[in-house]
């Protein structure tokens, strides 16, 4: 009588040895350890000189898409109450604060739609995939963008 232990302890070990070798965690020049755990943290500083400016979704654009500057960001294409906003740093990520924004939901009841506004503060993270001089890359939730910076 065959032993049918033997393939079923085989099977256990490779998933082990497969999920040891999956959860390895090596160091790059990025990267640096986090002396309160033995758990490597990215550690990505982002240059706030890069940073600001006017950004351009095309360079044939008819308006700039925003302007970075210390504190805030600037949409010039939008109405004065909704055009300034402050953001914050937060490792590789740029985060927008919008206090108060108006938010329109729709709903459909029988053959017509209703809408109902309401206000919230809204905060949107895009994560800084790549900065150079003219060069912003941002990901979000909604996809990859990548802006200009137009010296003239």
């Amino acid at each position: 009588m065959k032993d049918k232990r033997k393939p079923t302890f085989l099977l256990f070990l490779f998933t082990v040895l497969v999920g040891l070798l999956a959860c390895q965690t090596k160091r790059t020049e990025n990267q640096e350890m986090n002396p309160e755990s033995d758990l490597t943290v990215s550690v990505v500083k982002i240059d706030t000189s890069l940073l600001k400016g006017i950004w351009w979704e095309n360079k044939d654009a008819p308006v700039a898409s925003f302007e970075i500057k210390d504190t805030t960001v600037y949409y010039p294409d939008q109405e004065v109450a909704l055009s300034e906003f402050k953001y914050t740093l937060i490792d590789d990520s740029l985060v927008i604060f919008k206090p108060n924004m108006p938010v329109i939901d729709l709903f459909i009841r029988g053959e017509g739609v209703e809408t109902n506004e309401a206000f919230e503060d809204l905060t949107e993270t895009y994560k800084v995939e790549k900065l150079t001089k003219d060069t912003l890359t941002l990901g979000s939730k909604l996809g990859v963008f990548t802006y200009f910076k137009i010296q003239e």
